[in-house]
């Protein structure tokens, strides 16, 4: 079965988001808390356009991380009971009939890639009329391992409406295209698995460093290589603290080229942070890789 492209992400080998991990990172509070008073799951309370703001992934009992890949995706309910699904740039994906189900729940109609019907639900809860959290629970295998693995997905979505900017429980970077233009270089990369300094560092730090990115106000970015040969350019889309690049040699309405999260901006100096889970070779235990990639505001 085909599911909807926003709210279903198959399990891959890795498993990609953020979390308190080390004091290094730019973090994530841990998953709001309902203060709201829940509003009656209707069609005419959820009626609009929302936005994903937050998406948390937990496995087994572990520590949910932050998933930021989909922060800016949307969906837009509309009052004839259609629905149609955005990434972050804006191009449209799946779209189709919903259905609630169930007080606390809702179905989907729509055609998947091979242009058959299918059919999926969710589980929501509508917090307020400013933003709503959606469930999934299941299991998956990963590659690589035999073991399966119980993953819950929470995802939080704001009204963009009634709460465009805001971003409840989650502690965010200030990242602004004024703040960002300009041109950035890496001068530091550090990788760590489990913990401990990633053997193989020196040799990545030494393929990163002096590797620049040039953002400008019209949302056109540049990356140049060591040498300084362009190597990338295409468009930008920022929501709160990711910024989504797109690659001009992908057509329209392709998958992001990439997705960068900022943290720990400071001066001229920022961070891109990245973190995943994976599967310990040859066993059924998980383990936390995370990368630290240090920039800094170039002279011009």
């Amino acid at each position: 079965m085909n599911k909807l492209y926003i709210f279903f992400l198959l399990i891959t080998f890795f498993l990609a988001g953020c979390t308190n991990n080390s004091d290094e990172s730019g973090g994530t509070d841990p998953d709001p808390e309902f203060t709201e008073t829940n509003k009656p799951l209707s069609v005419q309370n959820i009626t609009g356009k929302w936005e994903v703001y937050n998406f948390t992934k937990t496995v087994n009992s572990g520590t949910p991380l932050r998933y930021v890949d989909i922060d800016g995706f949307t969906i837009t309910f509309n009052a004839d009971n259609t629905f149609s699904e955005a990434n972050a740039r804006g191009d449209l994906g799946n779209k189709g009939e919903y259905e609630i189900s169930r007080s606390d729940s809702i179905t989907f109609r729509f055609k998947n890639e091979d242009q058959e019907n299918d059919t999926t639900g969710y589980i929501v809860t509508l917090l307020s009329d400013k933003r709503l959290v959606t469930l999934d629970s299941y299991f998956a295998q990963l590659a690589g391992s035999s073991a399966v693995f119980r993953v819950k997905d929470l995802k939080f979505w704001r009204n963009l409406a009634t709460m465009p900017t805001g971003h409840p429980g989650v502690t965010k970077e200030d990242v602004t295209i004024e703040r960002l233009q300009g041109q950035w270089e890496i001068y530091s990369f550090r990788e760590y698995i489990g913990g401990s300094l990633a053997n193989d560092n020196a040799e990545k730090e030494a393929l990163f460093k002096g590797v620049t990115y040039l953002f400008n106000l019209d949302k056109t970015y540049k990356e140049f290589g060591k040498s300084g040969g362009l190597s990338t350019q295409g468009t930008f889309v920022i929501v709160d603290d990711v910024v989504h690049l797109f690659d001009n040699a992908q057509e329209e309405g392709a998958n992001i080229s990439y997705t960068v999260w900022i943290t720990n901006w400071v001066n001229d100096e920022f961070v891109f942070y990245h973190i995943t889970m994976e599967v310990v070779p040859g066993s059924t235990q998980l383990r936390i890789r995370e990368s630290f990639t240090n920039l800094r505001r170039k002279a011009s």
